[in-house]
């Protein structure tokens, strides 16, 4: 069973048949379960599976979120879901899916839509982020109205805004309050979705969401309302966009000199918006339309100044590639399939280029250009697994030949290193096992290594390390002649710098004195000595930066501060320039005297630096001043006053930033108690649960274990609370409860802190049963992170998965990049 279910060729077979990896991945999960759950599980095949699992999974990360969706334009349904399942990132996993369920829909099958939705649906549940959930459940309740079950799509977008309502204000609440209102509106409550647009603080989500509204209701045949709320839209690129939509809905329903009136509108007011980046795309979206309302020569008009407008240099990059992608959908959708393939292939991103060929493959799908379609979606799939292929096979040849090198096992380790086909990377990689090489007391090995280093500087670098390394097993006279050999002046002077400072230690010589090293020369001339420059060893001062002035002068305050001579303090701190320099040193000196006999003039430093923070014009910066001086006072054991300091900000966000701030504080000194009854004050859900991360990790290290345990367990988000846990399980298991350590790590949501937690437990403390966690590890997380724990315990493991690494990537490695070898990300244009 496992060398069925391990076999690469195999793999490959059910992609092609099945169109994704879900069922090879399933499969694997299996058998993984059966072993694990035996008394003495089999590291060498859970590892051997992890590989497989975790190569899978990687080469579907990088597929666009919209190709499934061609494949059921195409009329491949099974093929498009099992794309989308692929998918295994929660969030893009249900975008996939609820894009499948959608056109599932639109043509009439009503139940397999339902079915996908519902399965879309069930995703949500492994969801880490507040917001994503959110939007998620927004996107499924659209995808159920899409389905036809209506009273599912209004609980679900009733539970969408319920999340959204529970986030603290900010940008973020924004975006999900517009994804909110469009699934209310798909839903069939458009009263309520322009109530909740229409409460949305930030004017540019609310122009959003009412944007989305209008789609949503034209998108259901009312275009006269459609058109109502299109033109309450003030800001012209979200009410062209509305209006756009609303001018096809109109065409649809007969009202064709109506529609061309309104798109007239609508073009007019792209070309009116001023951010050029924006225009193009706005372009882009009338143009679409056109291709209904007004054929494809009067879009492609149109396409053509889009084309130019996002093709200006102010243009931000960002924008243009949006625009670009966006551009090339359409000309596919106008008849221009040629010029649509060369747009979307300029991009020089493979996963732009990806996507935008996913984009004209859609749009040629839609005309009915399926064989073409087809060939470009396929294109577009293997980029995109061949890209991730590249990138996290060569990564992990990476992390593989380090810790197979620190085995001892060379040999293997220059085998994976030395297939890396990424030349900077490798040569990274054969750096890192030179130096595992070394530290193993081989050095001749090792620079034979590092001799197969092209590039000179990473060559240079390497011999550092290399010297290094023989410093510190005392073999001078190799390492000397090591340090003498590299070329780049900077590197051979640290070299040298590091020998010399070794000698003093051996010699017990001062600071001061810099013994001669001997640097060997050629045959004709004879052996120099010469003495590192002091400039190596030094890092010379610049007076120049305000920051390095204050913190001068601000030294010399403290000094007289230590000499008794407060006064003279304070002229000298009163010197500095910046005011918010000026407060840092004014509250240096304020701390310094807390808790002695001058309590008067502690206060009054810090009253004095509260009035420079008064006298500032900027409420913002005037919030992060009185902030930093709140969390001072809550480390030097002031937590009533750095309370009150931070409620005394006037902006909300702020305000609950600092109170997160002084609970995080007050916990390093000591104030458990106290501490969280600050943080249970905060409105703010991240911020609170961020403070109380830190109360429980800070009572953890102070030994309140129970404590720490409650207050970790009470954190509603995901993430914070996952790491509290991690820090809380290794501190179980420090105090010798490896069992609770274990249940503890055991209720940990979050995966790869869970994974990262129980190698920890394996590999740091003595747990009663290490080959059960590691093997728990193996099957939830990266095989990656459970290296060094095996590395100690079972360095036969580390060398089962280097093979099995290299079996299952053989088709991969040397071939990876293909026709793409010479390319790289490019995020700085198209």
């Amino acid at each position: 069973m496992l060398n069925i279910v391990t076999d690469p060729d195999r793999h490959f077979r059910m992609l092609d048949t099945i169109g994704g990896d879900s069922v090879a991945i399933s499969e694997i999960s299996a058998t993984q379960e059966t072993i694990s759950s035996a008394p003495a599980p089999d590291l060498v095949a859970l590892s051997r599976l992890a590989v497989h699992r975790i190569k899978l999974i990687e080469r579907n990360d990088n597929l666009p979120t919209h190709l499934p969706v061609v494949w059921a334009q195409l009329d491949r349904h099974s093929r498009a879901e099992a794309l989308a399942r692929s998918i295994t990132t929660p969030a893009r996993q249900v975008r996939a899916l609820a894009s499948v369920a959608r056109h599932v829909a639109s043509v009439g099958d009503l139940q397999r839509a339902r079915m996908i939705a519902e399965e879309a649906e069930r995703s949500i549940l492994a969801f880490a982020a507040t917001d994503a959930e959110a939007h998620s459940y927004a996107l499924v309740a659209r995808t159920y109205a899409s389905a036809g079950d209506m009273g599912r799509a209004q609980l679900i977008a009733s539970h969408a805004a319920a999340v959204a309502r529970s986030m603290p204000d900010r940008p973020q609440a924004a975006h999900v309050l517009c994804s909110v209102a469009r699934a209310t509106a798909a839903a069939g409550d458009v009263e309520q979705a322009l109530a909740t647009a229409r409460g949305i603080k930030r004017w540019s989500e609310r122009a959003q969401a009412l944007c989305n509204i209008a789609v949503e209701v034209a998108e259901s045949g009312d275009w006269k309302r459609a058109h109502s709320i299109a033109r309450s839209i003030r800001p012209r690129a979200e009410r062209a966009q509305a209006l756009a939509v609303v001018a096809r809905a109109a065409k649809a329903a007969g009202a064709c000199r109506r529609a061309e009136g309104i798109v007239a509108q609508a073009e007019a007011l792209a070309l009116s918006i001023r951010n050029p980046g924006r225009r193009a795309w706005i372009l882009a979206v009338v143009a679409r339309e056109l291709v209904d309302i007004e054929g494809e020569e009067r879009a492609r008009e149109v396409l053509r100044e889009a084309e130019r407008t996002a093709a200006l240099a102010e243009v931000r990059p960002a924008e243009r590639r949006d625009a670009l992608t966006s551009i090339a959908g359409v000309l596919a959708r106008a008849g221009a399939t040629d010029r649509a393939e060369g747009l979307a292939r300029r991009f020089s991103s493979l996963r732009r280029r990806a996507r935008a060929l996913a984009v004209v493959a859609s749009s040629l799908a839609a005309n009915g250009e399926f064989q073409r379609a087809e060939a470009i979606a396929s294109e577009a799939e293997n980029m995109a697994r061949a890209l991730d292929g590249g990138e996290s096979i060569a990564r992990n040849q990476a992390v593989l030949a380090q810790v197979i090198a620190s085995t001892g096992d060379i040999t293997q380790a220059l085998e994976i290193a030395r297939a890396i086909t990424d030349v900077p990377r490798r040569e990274r990689a054969l750096t890192m096992v030179a130096e595992a090489t070394a530290l193993a007391g081989d050095l001749a090995r090792a620079e034979e290594v590092v001799a197969s280093i092209a590039d000179m500087d990473q060559k240079s670098k390497a011999l550092l390390i290399l010297v290094r390394a023989g410093a510190g097993q005392d073999l001078m006279e190799e390492a000397t002649r090591i340090a003498c050999s590299i070329v780049d002046e900077e590197c051979r002077d640290r070299a040298l710098a590091l020998l010399s400072r070794k000698e003093q230690q051996a010699r017990g010589a001062s600071e001061e004195e810099y013994p001669e090293v001997v640097v060997p020369r050629n045959d004709s001339q004879p052996a120099e000595r010469t003495k590192p420059s002091r400039a190596v060893l030094t890092i010379p001062r610049s007076s120049s930066n305000h920051f390095k002035q204050a913190q001068e002068v601000i030294s010399r305050a403290q000094d007289a501060l230590r000499g008794g001579d407060v006064d003279q303090a304070r002229q000298i701190v009163e010197s500095i320039e910046v005011p918010a320099l000026r407060v840092k040193g004014l509250m240096s000196l304020s701390i310094a005297l807390a808790g002695t006999s001058d309590e008067c003039s502690a206060g009054a430093f810090r009253n004095q630096a509260l009035a420079v923070i008064d006298s500032l014009p900027n409420p913002e910066h005037q919030a992060k001043l009185i902030n930093g001086i709140a969390q001072q006072l809550a480390v030097s054991g002031d937590v009533k006053r750095a309370e009150r300091l931070a409620n005394s900000i006037a902006i909300p966000p702020l305000r609950q930033k600092a109170l997160g701030a002084v609970a995080s504080a007050a916990a390093q000194s000591g104030g458990v108690a106290l501490s969280e009854r600050i943080a249970r004050t905060i409105s703010d859900s991240v911020v609170k649960a961020k403070a109380l991360a830190s109360i429980a990790q800070n009572a953890a290290g102070v030994g309140a274990l129970d404590e720490a345990e409650r207050i970790a367990r009470s954190i509603a988000n995901p993430i914070p609370r996952s790491r509290a846990l991690g820090v809380v399980a290794r501190a179980w298991a420090a105090s010798g409860e490896p069992r609770h350590a274990e249940a503890v790590a055991s209720e940990i949501s979050d995966l790869v802190e869970r994974s990262m937690t129980l190698t920890s437990l394996a590999a740091d403390f003595k747990a009663e049963s290490p080959a059960q966690l590691l093997a728990q590890a193996l099957v939830i997380g990266h095989w990656s992170v459970s290296l060094r724990a095996l590395m100690c315990s079972e360095p036969e493991v580390v060398s089962a998965i280097g093979t099995e690494f290299l079996r299952a990537n053989s088709q991969e490695i040397g071939t990876v990049q293909g026709p793409w070898a010479t390319e790289r990300e490019d995020m700085s244009g198209a």
